[in-house]
């Protein structure tokens, strides 16, 4: 009687081992058939449309990127979706353009319009603490900034 356990242990180990083996096959198979498509597929650094649309959590355009009649655009919009500032580049130059919606104009900028959105930007920041100006630019926080006058 023990032989008969002697001679059957083997074979049942060998039966064990065998479907060890399969399933040991079948699952990098598995990995291996989700694996390589991913590997295989060529990644792209560029992507390319014709528009970008940039859509806030309610669903409202802040922002798009667009190419119009051969003319990149660049709009800003407010929460109600009205057009705030546009940059586009023509045949002549690039030129930033300021929408007045209080009048519904659409004008270029002038130096007094740089400096209202410079003084507004600044007074913000600073009433906020966090930042300070030393000539025409923005530094970071107060800690970091060298003294606006020097001795």
């Amino acid at each position: 009687m023990r032989n008969g356990n002697a001679l059957e242990r083997p074979e049942r180990l060998e039966r064990e081992n065998r479907r060890l083996r399969l399933m040991m096959v079948l699952v990098v198979a598995t990995v291996g058939m989700l694996v390589w498509p991913g590997m295989s597929q060529q990644r792209h650094k560029t992507i390319q449309a014709e528009t970008f649309q940039l859509v806030d959590e309610a669903g409202v355009v802040r922002a798009t990127l667009t190419l119009a009649d051969g003319i990149p655009h660049v709009q800003a919009f407010d929460k109600s979706g009205k057009l705030q500032v546009q940059f586009s580049v023509s045949e002549a130059a690039p030129k930033p353009l300021l929408v007045e919606r209080d009048r519904g104009v659409t004008r270029a900028p002038t130096q007094a319009d740089f400096e209202r959105i410079y003084q507004m930007v600044k007074q913000r920041l600073e009433a906020e603490g966090r930042l300070v100006t030393y000539g025409m630019r923005l530094l970071g926080d107060k800690t970091d900034a060298p003294s606006p006058t020097t001795k």
